[in-house]
């Protein structure tokens, strides 16, 4: 199996009921990532914010920054 590392031009983020892409906006359901984060009794607590590139925002505190990736299609 041939793996192809794919970039979708992403113009907006925002926490939504769903997790999905389309049309430059990235919709992400919070629940549905944090849930294996919570179940782990190591986690106190945990929560997910979004910060837009020219927001005026500081990040501090940051433990871990995964890039997210997912396989785009075919089987497996």
């Amino acid at each position: 199996m041939r793996l192809e590392l794919a970039n979708f031009q992403t113009d907006e983020a925002r926490i939504s009921d769903t997790t999905r892409w389309s049309n430059g906006v990235l919709e992400i359901n919070a629940d549905e990532i944090l849930e294996p984060i919570r179940q782990n009794l190591l986690v106190d607590s945990v929560e997910i914010e979004i910060a837009l590139p020219g927001q005026s925002t500081r990040i501090v505190t940051v433990r871990d920054v995964i890039e997210p990736r997912v396989k785009q299609s075919g089987d497996g």
